[in-house]
């Protein structure tokens, strides 16, 4: 039997395989670019693969649902014998040889007609729809510029504005309804019950429950699953919203509150709010219920276990029946009542099996009124459950006699919490743009054992965070180590005090001795070389606001039009990075922006957008690429954004001929060609311009040192954006000390999810396991073996390992037209395995292609790595990245290093991070010399630049740099009293870490408000601890901007010690100690005053307002 099965699966796969080979010659030309597709393959799919957006409303692609009723999915084709038609793009199966246009201002004008026909009799109060912010009908009508008042209008017959909410947990409002027939798919589908139909034809068709009138809670096939409301595009179908009741009864002072939430609610929920898939956002759910006013907030778990033990004796005792009477038994659960609804209506024969028990959430009920009476003294009356489920048929059960007799719950769903998802999000993330300087120093990942520097003390080992208990009551402190085993605990309210070391090797940072001079005698060294920089970096500044660039002008309303072919909603850093290069090329000062961002986080739309501009104001734009691919792919994305705009863009690689090299650069001489993106071809001296403005380097760390001194030619006279993921340690060095501008992105886009990265010594066993699982899901697989002798050998072995797999092989050497074909194949699927070298480094977009492994990983640098793990995780599928290490363990220390960076940084968005890593591993160098360490290596990275901007703002201000006080004042507050975030409010330690340093180095009251607000929304009321310590970093900002070094707060006297640089008045000073008879000065630099405050909060109010008289 098994040898048969083996040959079906052998017969099998050879089928698939010359359904594969076969479809290799079907050609078609969409939007003027060349496709292959599969036989059977609708016009719609071949686009999609192939990137190219076509609007609809109907199509359901997950259902495999094309009905073409929407008629909005037009496209224009040309067939090779006959006249050119207008189709609908799901339904039409492609044929060869034909010539797609999906974009045709006839077909724009089409599409806007049928939408305002769908609008015509469509309800017009959008503010009030459960969908608005989130209806796909809203978007394609901002899409296609549907802006102008309707045109057509008339009133639809009383049956088609139907409106039913017969049903307990669901609504349908027919003056909604486009009859995209979705619902009535999905019911099929997915729910397997028909319970929707179709009733009518024509104008007269509307959605139905049964025959015509029927409502719909008299359906006999619906289980309330709610799977309709999900797939409903308009907000026709919706859950019924009863968070009114929830919060009446919270105003209620006589009702006593108790909430349930489910495990699927925590995990879900925070998609809602822009947070990666499967969040836990348990504590914000507690935090945000408990702000609201709710009494009690409860785990289901407390009720489940109850159902649970009563349903498994219940199973036991059947299951004994059973087996006596020797027959087999199905047995229901009670804890779905969807399950519950489908055997009533369709089964009936099978509610013996139905569990007796009560469900968790009846249980909850009852139990909440019986235990709480109990142990809090409550009235059972007056207690309301509220459980919070994530499904509609839960709903529906507590409506239930049994239920509201015996527990009365009130069922909300996730999606009651809040309002529409589309604006909530917006308006969630925009309040979180990345912070640069933040980002390089954090330590919110430090480890035992990093390397950190404190100002005041120099380097040293962090060892952890510890409490201790002091006379004031306990405090948290940093556990510092320096040379010689000495300690040093700095508390946390102290700790814009620390950064991170960065600027050589951390295992070999040169530790300090605590009280021995050696960190100031380092300090000043470094300063005196700052002092050198300094004025040649203000001479460097100076160089680049006297250079002349081109301010480029440009139509908003053409620019908003361009924007909003964009078809994703922009991360905040993406939007704070267009607007930075918009204000840069409208300056009439020459751009060299630096836009660092993440693989697939949305630097190209950057780069379209500044195109754009300079194309609009007459200039020409090249785009220079390091690899074939990377420019095969950004031409295909930039024909399709610019295919409605009057400009030209041609390629210049080695995938094209020589005729069609020759035409580009005549183009680009005589201003016919209005951006060309290509490879190093365009740094050729055959390549002139005749109106260059703008250049667009794309992977900068690719490119060597005589390529950028070409470039660096070209700088002095256009605009310059570079793209990188991941910058060499000396540009992202250039950038943060403010040579280059600098923008990051950091936001990872909605629903994607990071790259799961494993280390492991090369075996059989789990190469064949990574690669089975990837082809199990129906996804592919990059194997990158990066010798292209050997690579052969390479597929014989993963041939016999993987029979199941069909590998092709890619590399360099590969003719141009070979390579074209085989990545064009695989990326239809032809093949599951792309057996390649770094070839597929950067450029290459397969969604389906979610699991690289990477033999002999040692052997790459950081920046390569993250590239090549960047190419899998472009969809919202879990990704997978095997990093092979030789078996016996043989690489290098700084090997180890890179691979342990690596695996650790697998969160989005980290690119940065690891490029601060290579920074730390390699150094930075000096900053306009050649050597590689210079003093950083000294001081660390971090302080070395502080002090260069400190210097160079000096410099500017007409003053003399002090090699003896090079930094800007800081200032240590001590209350005497607890000031800290306690380990029963943030319960984890990287958690509390990150709010310190965030708190330590907010630079503006309103940063220090938006962290407090933040602490708040998710862990709930802060404690008195945490509170203090908010108004000492609010305290410390007016102290550093007067030049106040310390205060020394306590129950007997305070003590406020001067900087050198202090800019309170002495005729302030002499006015505060004539006006306080208990203030006097202790020595130059100190101003005492004699008995202090019991409370502490008593000592902060004492202190501001000495500032308040101090600062005049």
């Amino acid at each position: 039997m098994t040898e048969n099965v083996m040959n079906e699966a052998v017969k099998g796969e050879a089928a698939m395989t010359n359904e594969h080979n076969g479809a290799a010659d079907l050609r078609a030309v969409i939007n003027g670019r060349e496709v292959a597709f599969r036989e059977g393959e609708t016009v719609l799919e071949a686009a999609r693969r192939e990137g190219v957006f076509i609007e609809t409303l109907c199509e359901f692609a997950e259902m495999g649902h094309r009905p073409g009723t929407c008629r909005m999915c037009l496209v224009e084709v040309t067939p090779v014998e006959g006249d050119a038609f207008v189709a609908t793009s799901c339904d039409t199966v492609l044929r060869a040889g034909w010539r797609v246009e999906t974009k045709t201002a006839k077909i724009r004008r089409m599409q806007k007609l049928q939408l305002e026909l769908l609008m015509a009799d469509h309800c017009q109060d959008c503010a009030r729809c459960s969908r608005h912010g989130a209806c796909e009908l809203q978007s394609a009508g901002m899409r296609l510029g549907l802006r102008a008042p309707a045109r057509i209008q008339f009133r639809p017959k009383a049956a088609e504005r139907r409106y039913d909410d017969s049903r307990r947990a669901l609504v349908f409002d027919g003056s909604r309804c486009v009859r995209c027939l979705r619902c009535v798919e999905a019911c099929r589908k997915v729910a397997g019950q028909s319970a929707l139909t179709l009733n009518g034809v024509g104008t007269s068709a509307a959605i139905g429950f049964g025959p015509v009138g029927m409502k719909w809670a008299e359906s006999s096939r619906c289980v309330a699953c709610g799977q309709c409301t999900l797939v409903c595009p308009t907000g026709a179908l919706s859950e019924k919203d009863q968070g009114d009741v929830l919060l009446d009864w919270i105003e209620d002072p006589v009702v006593t509150t108790v909430v349930q939430t489910a495990p699927a609610v925590r995990v879900q929920l925070g998609e809602a709010f822009g947070l990666p898939p499967g969040t836990n956002v348990e504590g914000r759910i507690t935090a945000a219920l408990k702000a609201l006013g709710v009494d009690f907030v409860m785990d289901t778990r407390w009720s489940a276990d109850v159902t649970i033990m009563e349903e498994g004796t219940e199973v036991l005792a059947k299951l004994k029946a059973d087996r006596e009477a020797g027959r087999r038994g199905t047995y229901f659960t009670s804890c779905c009542p969807g399950w519950v609804n489908y055997v009533e209506l369709s089964a009936p024969e099978l509610i013996p099996n139905l569990s007796s028990t009560r469900s968790p959430q009846a249980i909850f009920g009852a139990l909440s009124k019986t235990y709480l009476p109990q142990k809090k003294g409550l009235d059972a009356k007056a207690i309301r459950t509220i459980a919070i489920m994530p499904c509609t048929a839960k709903k529906e059960e507590a409506a239930r006699p049994t239920l509201v007799r015996e527990a009365g719950v009130l069922v909300l769903t996730e999606s009651e919490l809040y309002a529409a998802t589309g604006p909530r999000t917006r308006t969630r993330r925009a309040r979180h743009q990345t912070n640069v300087e933040m980002m390089v120093r954090d330590i919110a990942e430090l480890k035992v054992g990093d390397a950190v520097v404190h100002i005041d003390h120099g380097i040293g080992r962090y060892q952890g965070l510890t409490t201790i208990d002091t006379p004031e009551g306990g405090a948290e402190f940093l556990e510092l180590e320096y040379k010689n085993g000495a300690k040093l605990f700095v508390p946390v309210a102290n700790l814009h005090l620390i950064s991170r070391y960065a600027g050589a090797d951390p295992t070999n940072a040169p530790l300090h001795t605590l009280g021995r001079g050696d960190w100031e005698k380092a300090k000043r060294k470094a300063a005196e070389e700052v002092r050198d920089t300094a004025v040649e970096l203000l001479h460097l500044y100076a160089l680049r606001q006297s250079r002349t660039g081109n301010a480029f002008t440009f139509s908003a309303k053409d620019y908003q039009a361009f924007a909003e072919g964009f078809p994703f909603e922009e991360t905040p850093d993406q939007a704070t990075a267009i607007a930075a290069v918009i204000h840069d090329m409208t300056t009439a000062k020459s751009m060299d922006r630096l836009v660092c961002g993440d693989v697939g986080f949305g630097k190209t739309e950057v780069a379209l957008r500044a195109a754009f501009i300079a194309a609009m104001a007459g200039r020409q734009t090249a785009v220079l690429c390091p690899t074939t691919l990377l420019a095969e792919q950004h031409a295909a994305t930039f024909r399709d954004r610019f295919a409605d705009w009057p400009v030209t863009i041609a390629e210049l690689s080695r995938f094209r001929t020589g005729k069609e090299t020759t035409r580009t650069i005549e183009g680009l001489a005589d201003g016919s060609v209005d951006i060309v993106i290509g490879t190093h071809k365009l740094l050729s001296e055959k390549v002139q311009f005749k109106n260059l403005g703008l250049i667009i380097i794309d992977e900068e760390h690719r490119f060597g040192v005589r390529q950028k001194e070409q470039l660096r030619r070209l700088r002095a006279e256009v605009d310059v954006l570079t793209l990188t993921a991941t910058p060499i340690p000396r540009t992202l060095s250039m950038s943060l000390e403010g040579i280059r501008d600098f923008s990051v992105i950091a936001t990872a886009p909605e629903k994607r999810l990071s790259v799961k990265t494993f280390v492991h010594a090369e075996e059989d066993g789990l190469i064949r396991e990574a690669v089975l699982r990837e082809l199990k899901r129906g996804g592919q697989v990059y194997f990158l073996h990066n010798e292209v002798e050997t690579i052969e050998n390479r597929r014989e072995r993963l041939a016999r390992l993987v029979p199941e797999a069909r590998i092709v092989v890619a590399h360099g050497q590969m003719s141009e037209r070979e390579l074209e074909r085989v990545m064009r194949e695989f990326y239809q699927q032809r093949f599951n395995v792309l057996l390649c070298t770094t070839i597929i480094e950067t450029g290459i977009d397969v969604p389906t292609a979610n699991t690289i492994v990477i033999a002999r990983a040692d052997k790459f640098g950081l920046a390569q790595l993250h590239q090549l793990r960047g190419r899998v995780g472009r969809s919202h599928h879990q990704a997978y990245a095997y990093l092979l290490t030789p078996p016996d363990g043989a690489y290098t220390k700084d090997a180890q290093k890179r691979l342990e960076a690596i695996q650790s940084m697998e969160e989005l968005g980290s690119g940065f991070y690891l490029a601060m890593h290579d920074l730390e591993i390699r150094g930075a160098g000096e900053v306009l010399g050649e050597h590689q360490s210079g003093e950083i290596a000294e001081v660390g990275f971090e302080i070395y630049n502080r002090m260069l901007m400190n210097a160079v703002k000096a410099l500017k201000r007409g003053e003399s740099i002090d090699p003896e006080a090079p930094l800007a004042t800081t200032t240590e507050i001590n209350l005497h009293a607890p000031a800290l975030l306690p380990s029963s409010y943030v319960p984890d330690v990287a958690r509390r870490l990150a709010v310190y340093k965030e708190l330590a180095s907010a630079e503006h009251r309103a940063e220090i408000e938006s962290i407090t607000e933040d602490l708040v929304d998710r862990y709930g009321k802060m404690p008195d601890a945490a509170a203090r310590l908010a108004a000492i970093h609010n305290l410390r900002l007016k102290c550093e901007k007067a030049g106040i070094r310390k205060i020394d707060a306590g129950s007997s006297a305070t003590v406020i010690t001067f900087s050198p640089t202090t800019s309170v008045k002495p005729e302030n000073l002499i006015r505060t100690l004539q006006s306080r008879k208990n203030a006097r000065m202790a020595g130059p630099e100190k101003l005492r005053f004699e008995g202090g405050k019991e409370k502490p909060e008593d000592r902060l109010q004492f202190v501001s307002e000495v500032l308040a008289d101090l600062m005049g």
